[in-house]
């Protein structure tokens, strides 16, 4: 809904003026909201860090964005090559892209296309440096849609994020940080005849996360083709950090692709002894069932955690829970209520979305009962600077009636989590 009354907004009422509103309507730069929030803002701040270690916050799910128009100002160097972004993202003839791909570009601080992988970094960079204590942030590539010849489909490919692009940025960032804060996720599409040595490599390279995007890159999780690519991800302690549920904010160039999101299709991955955290807990749309009955993903990743053989090895993130979805952030209490999930999961943001001003939950969530009137004027402020921070400290005052809100360990490094007597992943903690 929110995406058909920003179309007619857009529509009705011109684009300029609208691009900031809708998207980056942000009130200063994030050094100044120290100086410019309210009491209350800032009193929210330093609840959502009790019982928190700042320096241990772990931030599992920020998106690299790159057209290959280079770095030199925040890095002093050209961008890496292969970065791209679809054409019809910036065509009229496709407005149901073109106008959200607008919006999110100015939430990211991206206001000239010829300088859009600088501007991007540059902001990101200036978020993070504002963002309290030494917490890490996962920074992800994302590879290009493969066919079923393991070649890429440029046409089917809505963003391709190489490796190289999104290590080299997370160094150079790191480099002008007091201590390293961005931590790089390589993607590779395990139909590609060169998947295994691309792993390796970088994992040669210290990296230790693959990001996929089943239903964008065309994986499907379940396929048999891909047992030996599993495989070797155990043996190498590679952790899969993979989307669930449905997709809207990319491309999928095939429908019936929405399926490869169900999270039922990783038990392949889990039986290989891969650990997997499921992106966004299945949040959006259905999927078939053991039975082939249409069922809400979300039920279907509530099944998949319940299972006693994948504990140790299956987590979930909570990226995306922030977006002013109603139904979504009413299953916001699930996590809050049921406690075996508190060992299980981690935080991701899914920057740049918190930072789209239409998306912006806090109505919706005082309308809820999760958060007062009161809180969601003093969040909006937080907003205003650091959408990045607003993003945590959301999750972090959402409360139920009981005053119950979600439990500080979602909130650091999945190897700072319990480890239970079934963990047949144990040995990937550090």
């Amino acid at each position: 809904m929110a995406r058909i009354v920003l179309l007619l907004m857009l529509l009705l009422g011109g684009c300029d003026s609208l691009y900031r509103q809708l998207g980056g309507n942000f009130l200063g730069p994030p050094g100044q909201l120290n100086e410019r929030v309210g009491g209350k803002a800032r009193e929210l701040i330093r609840q959502a860090f009790a019982g928190i270690d700042a320096d241990r916050l772990a931030d599992y799910h920020v998106h690299a964005i790159a057209m290959g128009t280079g770095l030199e100002d925040t890095c002093g160097r050209a961008g890496a090559a292969g970065a791209y972004i679809n054409p019809a993202r910036f065509s009229w003839l496709n407005p149901r892209w073109k106008i959200p791909t607008a919006v999110l570009m100015s939430a990211s601080g991206i206001s000239n296309l010829g300088q859009a992988d600088d501007q991007y970094a540059g902001r990101l960079f200036d978020l993070v440096r504002n963002f309290p204590g030494k917490g890490v942030f996962y920074l992800l590539a994302l590879d290009a849609y493969h066919g079923a010849d393991g070649r890429p489909d440029w046409e089917k490919t809505d963003i391709h994020i190489p490796n190289q692009f999104v290590i080299d940025l997370a160094g150079c960032l790191n480099d002008r940080l007091p201590a390293p804060r961005f931590v790089p996720v390589i993607s590779v599409h395990p139909g590609r005849g060169d998947a295994i040595d691309e792993m390796r490599r970088h994992h040669q390279a210290g990296v230790r996360f693959v990001k996929w995007l089943p239903n964008v890159m065309n994986i499907d999780p379940a396929l048999a083709d891909y047992e030996e690519f599993y495989e070797e991800m155990a043996r190498l302690k590679m952790t899969l950090l993979t989307h669930t549920g449905l997709e809207t904010t990319l491309r999928v160039a095939d429908a019936d692709h929405q399926e490869f999101g169900n999270p039922l299709r990783l038990s392949r991955a889990l039986g290989a002894g891969v650990r997997v955290v499921m992106a966004h807990s299945g949040r959006d749309g259905e999927g078939r069932d053991e039975n082939g009955a249409g069922t809400p993903n979300f039920e279907l990743f509530l099944r998949m955690m319940k299972k006693p053989e994948y504990e140790g090895c299956l987590f979930a993130d909570i990226s995306g829970w922030s977006i002013d979805d109603r139904d979504s952030l009413a299953n916001l209490k699930v996590f809050i209520e049921d406690r075996s999930l508190a060992g299980r999961t981690v935080n991701g943001s899914d920057y740049p979305l918190p930072a789209a001003a239409y998306l912006n939950p806090t109505a919706t969530l005082a309308d809820l009962g999760l958060i007062t009137a009161e809180d969601a004027r003093a969040l909006d402020e937080i907003y205003g600077y650091n959408p990045l921070l607003f993003d945590f400290v959301v999750k972090r005052t959402v409360r139920l009636p009981d005053g119950r809100r979600l439990p500080a360990s979602m909130f650091l490094s999945i190897d700072d989590l319990p480890a239970g007597p079934g963990d047949r992943c144990r040995g990937y903690r550090r």
